[in-house]
């Protein structure tokens, strides 16, 4: 067997414990699970331990005065820079709507712009279907809802602890060693099975 292969199936372990972790802690959640697990592996891959400070760091909104502090060439040529965000807001970028891309750019910048893996897993489903109008149409209510459900177990040493143990268990499993995709596809597959 592979060091790959060992490593792909104790990684597949310790998602397993995680998801187990997660609903114990989140059970009326279960939509918060992969953007969280999702969080966490992302980071262990990246070799960050500090689950807490980046969990409690999520950015999952723009104050309206930072969108608005943006210049009109930086929120163009923010979606000029993704081929499949300037395909979809083209009318816009053709008619140069600055209201209704600002109005867009508040959603989508800090999922695509900041690469928040928390906010990357919360609309993961937007993300890999290239709907990044519902992206923007749910933004606001999907993020306060995730805050609010999430606020109990964040409140929790203990789940802090095991989000803490499970992050350093797969950075230490050498998980580097897989794509950010590969961590991803485990811990959806892992979050879908029953």
């Amino acid at each position: 067997m592979s060091l790959r292969a060992m490593d792909k199936k104790e990684l597949e372990k310790t998602v397993a414990r995680a998801v187990e972790i997660v609903r114990r802690f989140l059970p009326d959640a279960p939509y918060l699970y992969f953007p969280l697990l999702r969080s966490v592996f992302i980071w262990a891959v990246r070799r960050s331990y500090d689950v807490k400070e980046k969990v409690l760091g999520w950015k999952v909104g723009l104050e309206p005065e930072v969108v608005m502090a943006k210049p009109d060439d930086f929120v163009v040529a923010f979606f000029e820079s993704d081929a499949a965000v300037a395909r979809v807001y083209a009318e816009e970028l053709r008619a140069r709507d600055l209201a209704a891309l600002r109005r867009a750019f508040a959603a989508l910048y800090p999922v695509l712009g900041l690469d928040d893996p928390f906010l990357k897993g919360l609309f993961q489903e937007e993300l890999s279907s290239g709907d990044f109008r519902r992206l923007v149409e749910e933004f606001e209510p999907r993020t306060r809802q995730a805050l609010k459900d999430a606020a109990p177990a964040a409140s929790s040493r203990e789940f802090w602890r095991s989000l803490g143990r499970l992050a350093r268990e797969a950075g230490d499993l050498g998980i580097h060693l897989l794509r950010d995709e590969e961590v991803q596809d485990l811990i959806i597959e892992k979050v879908k099975s029953p």
